[in-house]
């Protein structure tokens, strides 16, 4: 389901390949362009920008697209935004998703002309979803306009493509271990509301039977602790709980029963584990792996970021 790269209209036209990973917890970018990785991670969440003396915040996000209206994104939104959007859905397409695109591409794009290749969950991973992605911004240009700094970056968009998330992660370990061809190898990508798993037989084949996404992930957690607040008489929304640190020992608890819930989705799914060379991947089992019930193995770089660095490897293979 991967479309054809456009030709470039002259030889000497440069093209940047990006992998764009939009998730409901955070989005993540990757990309590498004449030897230098551009990479960004920020939170799902965009508001109405105004005037502030950002100097008081790390590395914030303001930004105003096609001259439009201007935006906080991610932990500024968060901080700051009188009207918090939080991207709650698995669509890849809308306003609240073009901001969040655009972004993205103002933090990791260098060249003018990109090529993306997009995450989806494997349920979206369909022909009628790749022909609305591509009917939303193949051949768009966009006009960001960094609030903060004054910059402005003109970016269009040559092609674009879905790959299924955990399928991401997992071609990234291919690439650093070739003997994994001769493996069964499972891929657990755990999200802020899904779990993505992934297995492939030996060869490199894809198991469609053993692959599937399950509603689960860290809003599993802030449910739990939604839950024991409101028995306490505190009603709590779950952003709130998120980013607070008052709940941490809730938050500990919670996690300690998502471990052991993801458990028993791998057990299910696979049933035989000693057979699998198994790898984890996701911001939420980063809370999870020190717990003595964990046992699996995350990928040595950035988890959070595996998505996003595999879908880049897609983009290079596909649009090459």
């Amino acid at each position: 389901m991967m479309t054809k790269a456009v030709e470039a209209l002259s030889t000497n036209e440069e093209i940047q390949d990006v992998g764009v990973d939009i998730g409901r917890g955070c989005v993540k970018a990757f990309s590498k362009f004449k030897g230098k990785t551009h990479q960004t991670m920020f939170k799902s969440i965009i508001s109405y920008g105004r005037n502030l003396r950002f100097d008081d915040y790390e590395h914030p996000l303001y930004v105003e697209v096609n001259d439009g209206y201007d935006y906080f994104v991610g932990n500024l939104a968060e901080l700051e935004g009188y009207i918090q959007v939080h991207y709650t859905s698995d669509e890849k397409v809308g306003d609240v998703v073009e901001v969040l695109l655009c972004t993205a591409l103002s933090e990791v794009a260098v060249a003018d002309k990109v090529r993306i290749a997009l995450g989806v969950p494997k349920k979206m991973y369909r022909r009628s979803v790749l022909n609305e992605v591509i009917n939303a911004y193949k051949g768009k240009t966009f006009k960001i306009k960094n609030k903060i700094n004054g910059s402005h970056k003109e970016i269009t968009i040559v092609d674009i493509t879905i790959y299924r998330e955990a399928d991401s992660a997992i071609i990234e370990q291919y690439e650093k271990m070739p003997e994994l061809f001769n493996c069964k190898v499972g891929m657990a990508v755990m999200g802020f509301k899904t779990l993505e798993l992934a297995y492939y037989n030996e060869g490199f084949e894809f198991n469609d039977r053993k692959s599937t996404t399950i509603e689960l992930g860290n809003i599993t957690m802030l449910k739990f602790v939604q839950d024991e607040l409101q028995a306490q008489g505190l009603d709590k929304s779950l952003a709130e709980i998120d980013s607070s640190s008052n709940y941490d020992e809730l938050k500990l608890k919670g996690n300690k029963a998502l471990c052991s819930q993801f458990n028993r989705h791998l057990k299910d799914a696979w049933q035989n584990l000693s057979d699998v060379t198994i790898f984890c991947a996701g911001g939420t089992l980063l809370n999870l792996k020190d717990f003595p019930e964990f046992n699996y193995e995350l990928v040595d770089q950035e988890p959070q970021m595996a998505v996003a660095r595999g879908l880049f490897l897609v983009a290079e293979k596909q649009f090459s």
